[in-house]
């Protein structure tokens, strides 16, 4: 059983608009069950820049597994949710831009990702990841170009990869 404690306080200094000031940090509880398996249970706060405001905010909850089966197979799943909070969107002069709401923005992000990996010898393996990404928020862009005039900030993405690992 491991337990990882990260605490901090973090403090943005933008010339324009709202800035982070508050605290920040990760908090998990990993066990082994065996010597080839483990799972993890975490939370996570943190900030980082953004295109759509200063700042965003990220809450995070997570939960991974990983696996290994008769010494060259590994399976690894992961699943998160987490909340983002943006703040007031502004242009350079610091005024709100028109189309944008005056308010600080919410979304919802839920995330899975499958990971394979095929170990052909101790040097060598292929491997697969398969992600899904869900944005959940009643956000739009203002965009004349769309049908309705707007573009929705919702989406749904899964992405696909393919590898190859080799250790030197």
């Amino acid at each position: 059983t491991a337990v990882n404690v990260l605490a901090g306080y973090g403090a943005s200094f933008y010339s324009i608009g709202d800035n982070f000031d508050s605290f920040i940090g990760r908090l998990s509880l990993a066990y082994l069950i065996s010597p080839l398996s483990k799972a993890e249970l975490g939370v996570e706060r943190s900030y980082f820049d953004s295109m759509l405001g200063n700042f965003y905010v990220r809450n995070l909850v997570f939960a991974k597994y990983d696996q290994m089966f008769d010494g060259r197979f590994v399976l690894s799943l992961q699943a998160s949710l987490a909340r983002f909070d943006y703040g007031v969107i502004r242009d350079p002069s610091g005024a709100p831009i028109p189309g944008f709401s005056p308010n600080p923005m919410s979304e919802f992000r839920i995330e899975g990702l499958l990971f394979l990996e095929y170990r052909i010898q101790d040097w060598l393996g292929i491997n697969a990841t398969l992600q899904s990404t869900s944005n959940l928020t009643d956000f739009y862009y203002q965009d004349p170009a769309m049908p309705l005039g707007r573009d929705a900030g919702a989406y749904w993405k899964v992405t696909a990869f393919a590898g190859l690992r080799f250790f030197l």
